[in-house]
């Protein structure tokens, strides 16, 4: 059964870097995802797909701290 790149996080990076000592809790530590802005190539006119940045959750954690 195949998990989706969240759980896989989650589930199995998540808990090396805790038993790393890092606390995936503390966003100076560890962040679930980055952005990166760059241009787009020449030729490519927009993106196929809006990009939409961070998911909702981690745009409701980032108010809270």
């Amino acid at each position: 059964m195949a998990i989706t790149e969240a759980q896989t996080r989650a589930k199995l990076i998540d808990a090396q870097l805790g038993a790393s000592g890092w606390n995936v809790k503390d966003p100076t530590q560890a962040v679930e995802e980055f952005d990166i802005l760059t241009s787009l190539p020449d030729g490519v006119a927009e993106p196929r797909t809006k990009y939409e940045g961070r998911c909702r959750k981690n745009k409701q954690s980032e108010k809270k701290t």
